[in-house]
């Protein structure tokens, strides 16, 4: 028998997703997660200071769909909460890119909404978007992904952030598109194509340093890297208002990955970052080097202070539930202010 697909509710304690490397690289005990076609099992951690429950009310059977016929789709969005306070970021994503949407309780429309949960409370949201892309006839992929406290800023370069950050998803939602999109986006996003690796890229990223395997390439792998091809584990320090670094992708199945970068839980605009990484199966690498000016960003909006959180989501453009969304590791963002 086909088993369940839980779409609707995925019990975290914890996290759930620490990211797409397996490492956390805080100092904090770590899961073990399970992940099987049609479910998704997460097992306890050795701490219980964050239990909560999250989902789509709409949602109670993996054959449901949304519906767009030219009027805002609604959907519900819940967290319950039965651990210590929380805020959780929830954001959209259509085939893969970041899309706004509106809460409609505040009235407030954006990209990156942040509720707060007090303990032992189950909040239910209600929020409405319209497609910016899509002919009639048409399924588009919906993910929401949930961000355990977005917005945590650390005080000092090399900082526990604990589980904060940690990103849960719920699987791919299908969008079943009755009429056109009455508005088309112009994002325009930069492709990048994967090369073969060479046979030192290969040994980097299959085994450890005493030779154990790493990564076997059978699931996806993204690695942050400094301009000298170093591994950035804690924090990278901006120069003269430009951050640079370097994102490596492989392993997994054939997928198409949007990238989307973070800082202090805020997205950054498409225009100031934007990729589509292209994954092959195989011995095969995607890499690009990435700049972001931090003298174009709105100071206030992104509380930019001296110590900034940094990271970034890859988000599958498919609908395949084997291709999981990955919270690329959250470092430290210096600028020296």
């Amino acid at each position: 028998m086909r088993k369940r697909l839980y779409i609707l509710l995925f019990a975290v304690i914890l996290i759930a997703f620490t990211g797409c490397t397996g490492k956390n690289n805080t100092g904090s005990d770590e899961q073990n997660i399970t992940q099987e076609v049609g479910e998704i099992k997460i097992e306890e951690s050795h701490s219980n200071d964050y239990a909560y429950m999250f989902g789509i009310e709409e949602f109670k059977s993996e054959d449901q769909e949304l519906s767009y016929d030219g009027n805002p789709v609604k959907v519900h969005c819940y967290i319950d909460n039965q651990g210590k306070d929380l805020s959780i970021g929830i954001y959209l994503f259509i085939d893969g890119q970041m899309h706004q949407y509106r809460e409609e309780d505040t009235g407030i429309e954006g990209y990156s909404h942040v509720f707060n949960v007090v303990e032992n409370t189950r909040e239910v949201y209600e929020i409405s978007f319209v497609p910016d892309k899509g002919k009639k006839g048409d399924k588009l992929t919906l993910r929401f992904l949930y961000v355990l406290n977005p917005e945590t800023k650390p005080d000092k370069a090399v900082y526990n952030y604990g589980h904060d950050t940690n990103m849960n998803q719920i699987l791919p939602i299908k969008l079943n598109m009755l009429t056109d999109s009455e508005s088309q986006s112009d994002n325009t996003y930069q492709y990048v194509n994967s090369v073969e690796m060479s046979q030192e890229e290969y040994d980097a990223r299959v085994y450890d340093s005493r030779g154990n395997y790493r990564n076997t390439l059978k699931n996806i792998d993204f690695v942050l890297k400094n301009e000298e091809g170093e591994e950035i584990k804690n924090y990278i320090e901006s120069n003269q208002d430009k951050v640079k670094f370097i994102i490596e992708g492989c392993g997994g199945g054939n997928e198409e990955y949007n990238l989307t970068a973070f800082i202090n839980g805020v997205n950054v605009n498409y225009k100031d970052f934007n990729a589509i990484f292209e994954i092959k199966d195989g011995k095969y690498i995607t890499k690009k080097e990435f700049i972001i000016d931090l003298s174009q960003l709105d100071k206030e909006k992104y509380n930019l202070g001296e110590y900034n959180s940094l990271f970034i989501l890859a988000v599958p453009k498919s609908e395949k539930i084997t291709s999981l969304s990955c919270r690329i590791r959250v470092i430290t963002l210096v600028t020296g202010n």
